[in-house]
């Protein structure tokens, strides 16, 4: 508004501008490919192959996956859904916590493409105990969320077998895509 005020010379200048402010440092970040996600799905530990495909498919975070229950997945509706309303993050402080999405629109259902619903069918009868609030994934050893170092440790193997370079953050920008 201040700019606009200083282009019709409503003002001298603008008591609001920062330096540098208005430059774009970042560059653009690839994209994987659906090829790519596959690869990846096919090199992770098989206990997170579903977790590939909600982030590529479905858009969760690492967090989202991490904080998800048997009781968010609702597989018998059509279409399928997963519902999002907290996440699951490790402190210094406080080890494993949940925690509510960082904004209000970080709480949602989506809805699921079949062949996803079929792959987490498949993976709550191999992986997920039958208790609602049993998670969804877990660590092998421990029957809890992965520790950072365990995690990163498979997730940087199956991008070494694979041969795809892209964090598990990029396979939102995938699920982006997909919906655009």
């Amino acid at each position: 508004i201040c700019q606009a005020a200083v282009d019709d010379r409503l003002m001298r200048e603008n008591p609001c501008r920062i330096k540098g402010a208005a430059a774009d440092r970042s560059s653009e970040r690839r994209i994987p490919t659906l090829a790519e996600v596959d690869l990846l799905t096919q090199s992770i530990e098989p206990r997170y192959r579903a977790m590939v495909l909600l982030a590529a498919h479905a858009g969760l975070r690492k967090g989202e996956c991490f904080g998800l229950a048997r009781r968010h997945l609702n597989l018998k509706t059509r279409p399928a859904t997963v519902t999002v309303e907290r996440s699951r993050a490790e402190t210094d402080s406080h080890g494993m916590i949940f925690q509510p999405p960082k904004t209000t629109a970080g709480a949602r259902t989506l809805a699921l493409p079949e062949s996803l619903a079929a792959e987490l069918d498949q993976h709550l009868k191999a992986w997920v105990e039958r208790d609602a609030e049993a998670l969804v994934f877990t660590a092998s050893h421990s029957g809890d969320t992965p520790t950072k170092a365990v995690w990163r440790r498979a997730w940087d193997k199956a991008r070494e077998t694979s041969g795809v370079d892209c964090t598990f953050h990029d396979l939102r920008h995938v699920a982006g895509t997909l919906n655009a």
